[in-house]
């Protein structure tokens, strides 16, 4: 249990289920004091648009190769969690965070 008393962080992409051809880059900070937290950026989100963007759960594939799964309660809407659209390079993205 001491493992929650230290910062992490973890690297990875992440997909909604069904959906890996559309993963994205995420990040997870973890802090005793705030929690888990999810940054993320998604390239070409107008798939989240067309295909909805609520979910119960969210897997990864972390930089260490190791399988990880979000559940998030009550379900969340992506769309309403985007902190900047954007255009780089004529791909559009979105960057945003979760706290989980």
């Amino acid at each position: 249990m001491s493992v929650l008393f230290k910062n992490h962080r973890w690297i990875g992409e992440f997909f909604f289920p069904d959906n890996y051809e559309h993963r994205f880059f995420g990040e997870i900070n973890y802090s005793p004091d705030q929690g888990p937290i999810l940054s993320y950026t998604i390239y070409n989100f107008k798939y989240l648009f067309k295909s909805g963007s609520k979910t119960n759960i969210l897997y990864g594939i972390l930089s260490t190769g190791e399988k990880c799964t979000i559940l998030f309660l009550g379900g969340m809407d992506f769309k309403t969690t985007f902190t900047n659209l954007r255009l780089n390079n004529y791909l559009p993205n979105a960057l945003g965070k979760i706290g989980l």
